[in-house]
């Protein structure tokens, strides 16, 4: 971890220690300059952590030629084709057709005067073959003709294809009731077949695609400006250039030590009104130095209590290896005696 912290750090401070540049706004103090300048750029040193300066820029117009534009020969049609053939094909189409009618008939036992009743439906089931046309397109490259293929000629080709589809259906012809106490009885179908075959046209057409020749057209000319450039003197670029800001950071050491060593300066400086990014590096290394503290805290804390463990098992050993003292006093009083 504090490796990473180091390289990290390390790497923060080799950018910023470059500056980075961006714009700012104009002050009304930066008013009050521009109003009374003499020359095009006007050094500021307002703050030490970064350096701004005031320019005079005039705007870097370039021209950009949008005059040409595709045009296409008169031959061709909206759709960009031209030298169109059309050829017809003729395709027999078989259509099957069955259709057929399933009644109901009620059959009741004996009359039930006041029973409530119940419906059924007749139904015209038929099935029949169904045709689609689909349209393809393809393009490829043919030799143009005349020459031994020395130039070759899009062309694009759609033809019409045909395809088949069984579909069945049904409908509702009619409905039948009767009384609860009935039944209905599935009636014999009536079914009707017929077999005809129809004509189908279908085309295909060959094109020619056309390609289109670039021509200069003076009525699209645009032109694109950007204030880029620093004027040369006051006068120049009149009515059309503009002051500008631009600032580069700096880092302070003092002030950098300053808010690393006491944490309060690190809440006040949280709370200006502009924080950019050397304020956050500070940051970062404030919290760098409070993580080495709190680490070598935990490591003494923990030092402390692993001693504590150890000692009453040091000492109960060392009882262990005492030598037990011997009882001479008994002995002297009987030998006085």
């Amino acid at each position: 971890m504090r490796t990473l912290i180091k390289i990290f750090s390390l790497a923060l401070w080799t950018h910023f220690s470059k500056g980075s540049e961006y714009s700012a706004r104009l002050t009304t103090k930066d008013l009050a300059l521009i109003s009374s300048a003499s020359s095009t750029s006007i050094t500021l040193n307002e703050d030490p952590s970064r350096k701004c300066v005031l320019e005079y820029r005039c705007p870097d117009c370039k021209a950009t030629d949008l005059s040409f534009v595709p045009q296409f020969d008169n031959a061709c049609d909206d759709h960009h084709l031209k030298d169109c053939q059309l050829q017809f094909r003729i395709v027999p189409f078989q259509r099957r057709l069955r259709a057929c009618r399933r009644e109901k008939q009620r059959v009741c036992n004996e009359v039930c005067h006041g029973c409530p009743e119940f419906c059924d439906y007749n139904k015209l089931y038929w099935c029949e073959d169904e045709y689609k046309i689909q349209t393809k397109v393809t393009e490829s490259q043919v030799c143009e003709e005349g020459n031994s293929c020395e130039s070759k000629i899009r062309q694009r080709v759609k033809t019409d294809e045909l395809s088949s589809k069984r579909a069945c259906y049904e409908k509702v012809i009619g409905k039948v009731c009767a009384p609860l106490n009935c039944k209905f009885v599935d009636m014999e179908e009536d079914c009707y077949y017929s077999n005809s075959t129809i004509e189908i046209k279908l085309t295909r057409q060959i094109c020619n695609v056309c390609e289109p020749s670039l021509i200069k057209s003076r009525t699209k000319v645009s032109t694109i400006c950007s204030s880029n450039r620093l004027a040369n003197s006051l006068n120049q670029c009149l009515n059309e250039g503009k002051w500008v800001k631009r600032c580069f950071n700096q880092l302070n050491p003092q002030a950098r030590t300053s808010i690393v060593s006491n944490p309060y300066n690190l809440v006040s400086y949280l709370m200006t009104p502009v924080i950019n990014i050397v304020n956050v590096f500070r940051i970062i290394i404030f919290f760098r130095n409070w993580y080495k503290r709190v680490l070598n805290l935990f490591t003494t804390y923990w030092q402390g209590q692993f001693l504590n463990q150890r000692r009453p098992q040091q000492e109960h050993l060392l009882q262990q290896q005492r030598p037990p003292l011997q009882q001479k006093q008994p002995q002297q009083q009987l030998q006085q005696s």
